[in-house]
C-alpha cells in the first residue's frame, strides 16, 4: 500500500488480498487377506490442492525475475516467474535467455532472445516480461500403508508422495557453501562435475555458461532451468513387530513383545537438491533412523 510522505513511511504492507482453494480428499482401507493366521490390510490418501489468488497487488507477471516465489493475481500463491533457457552463446561463453518481449503500451509482443550476462536491469524493467514456470507447493499429496500379519509376526510399511510442484534447484554459484559468489569463489569448495563441460574457448558448444572473475549476471535471475520437478515418493517407516503367545509366557510375564524399525528410510525423485520434501537445495536432509523396542508387561 502507498501511503503518504507526511505518516512517517512511503508505503506498508497489508493482508488485503483474496485467495481461493478447491480439491478433494480420499482416503480408503481394505482388507485383502483375512483369515485366522493372516491378515492384510492396505490403506491411502490422496489429496488435491488449486489455490488461486483472485485479487492481490500485483496483477502482471514480473518483468524482472526474482529468485525468490511471487504472488501475483490469477495465478497459484508462490509462483515461479522467470527466463527460459535458450542457449550459451559460442563466441563469448554468455548464457542467452527468452523473455516475453512487450511493446510501447506495456503489452506482450511475442518473445525475444537475451544476453543475461549484459543486459541491464533498467531494460528488463522496461521491455520484458517473465513466464510463468510453475508453483512451490505441490497440487497433489498423500501417502499410502500396508500391513501383513501371520499368526505373532506384523510387517508394516508407510509411504508419503507429492507431485506438481516445482521447486528451486541447486547451483553451485548460489546456493553453495559460499553462497551467490563469483567462480574463483565457488572454486574453493568442490564443484558439481558438470561444470567440466563449461564453455572456456571461442567455438564451443555447452550448456554450461563461462566461468567468471566476478559474480556472473544471470546468477541474480530465475530461469527455467533453475526450477525442478518437486515430485518425490518417500519411504518413511519400515517395521517388524513379535508379539509372544500368552499361553506361552504362562505365569512369568504377561507380554512380551519386540520390534525393529527404520524411518525415512529412502526417496525416490527427480529432484537434485538434498530433500524436495524441505525443498533445500542446499541443506541438511531428513536422515534415516533406526530404533529396536522391547515391550514387557507384568
Amino acid at each position: 500500500m502507498v501511503l503518504p510522505v507526511s505518516v512517517g513511511r512511503t508505503s506498508s504492507v497489508v493482508n488485503a488480498g483474496i485467495l481461493s482453494n478447491k480439491g478433494w480428499e480420499l482416503s480408503a482401507r481394505v482388507e485383502l487377506l483375512k483369515k485366522t493366521d493372516w491378515l492384510w490390510e492396505v490403506g491411502g490418501n490422496l489429496t488435491t490442492v488449486k489455490n488461486n489468488l483472485d485479487k492481490v497487488y500485483y496483477k502482471k507477471e514480473p518483468t524482472v525475475s526474482n529468485l525468490t516465489p511471487q504472488n501475483v493475481e490469477n495465478y497459484a500463491m508462490r509462483s515461479w516467474f522467470g527466463y527460459k533457457y535458450d542457449h550459451i552463446d559460442p563466441n563469448n561463453g554468455h548464457m542467452m535467455v527468452k523473455a516475453q518481449r512487450l511493446d510501447a503500451a506495456g503489452n506482450i509482443n511475442g518473445e525475444e532472445i537475451i544476453d543475461l550476462s549484459k543486459i541491464s536491469s533498467a531494460d528488463l524493467q522496461s521491455k520484458y516480461r517473465t513466464y510463468y514456470l510453475g508453483q512451490q507447493d505441490p497440487k497433489l499429496y498423500g501417502g499410502f500403508n500396508t500391513r501383513l500379519r501371520y499368526k505373532s509376526m506384523t510387517f508394516s510399511t508407510n509411504f508419503v508422495f507429492a507431485d506438481g510442484n516445482m521447486i528451486k534447484g541447486f547451483q553451485d554459484r548460489r546456493e553453495g557453501p559460499s553462497g551467490m559468489t563469483d567462480d574463483v569463489t565457488a572454486g574453493r569448495t568442490n564443484r558439481l562435475k558438470e561444470q567440466q563441460y563449461r564453455w572456456r574457448q571461442y567455438g564451443d558448444v555447452t550448456d554450461i555458461p563461462y566461468y567468471s572473475p566476478t559474480a556472473s549476471n544471470y546468477v541474480n535471475y530465475l530461469i527455467d532451468r533453475d526450477v525442478e520437478s518437486g515430485m518425490y515418493i518417500k519411504c518413511t517407516e519400515i517395521g517388524v513387530n513379535w508379539r509372544a503367545n500368552p499361553a506361552v509366557l504362562k505365569k512369568l510375564i504377561k507380554q512380551l513383545q519386540i520390534g525393529v524399525f527404520a524411518n525415512n528410510l529412502f526417496t525416490i525423485s527427480p529432484y537434485s537438491g538434498s530433500d524436495p520434501e524441505t525443498q533445500m537445495a542446499f541443506g541438511y536432509p531428513t536422515t534415516p533412523s533406526y530404533s529396536f523396542s522391547l515391550n514387557i508387561g507384568f
